[in-house]
């Protein structure tokens, strides 16, 4: 299983080193975060690899690029996003994110 993973950042930090499972060096996900994350994952997931597939860094701030990354997602996806207050928060994806016709409001 590869679940995939969308990183947003406001400020580039320096690389943290690669964790374990993780395809790519993050400016955004430190030890800290990736073992919270890790521990929180459901035992589905925990131990699959992470690639990378949309970050502001490196792709820009586009929703359009975040769908067309998305689109392929073959299995569980984790959102992580990042605000400007260093809050971060996010979900798991079990299928690609695509804008509906009709829109809808959540939470």
């Amino acid at each position: 299983c590869t679940p995939e993973i969308f990183e947003d950042a406001v400020a580039p930090q320096s690389p943290v080193k690669l964790m374990p499972n993780l395809t790519a060096d993050s400016s955004f996900i430190n030890v800290e975060l990736y073992e919270f994350l890790q521990a929180s994952l459901p035992n589905i997931v925990k131990g699959c690899q992470w690639v990378l597939l949309y970050s502001t860094l490196k792709h820009g701030i586009s929703l359009r690029t975040l769908l067309r990354n998305s689109a392929d997602l073959s299995g569980p996806g984790l959102l992580i996003v990042g605000d400007r207050k260093g809050g971060v928060f996010g979900g798991l994806l079990d299928c690609p994110i695509k804008p509906c016709p009709k829109r809808k409001y959540q939470g």
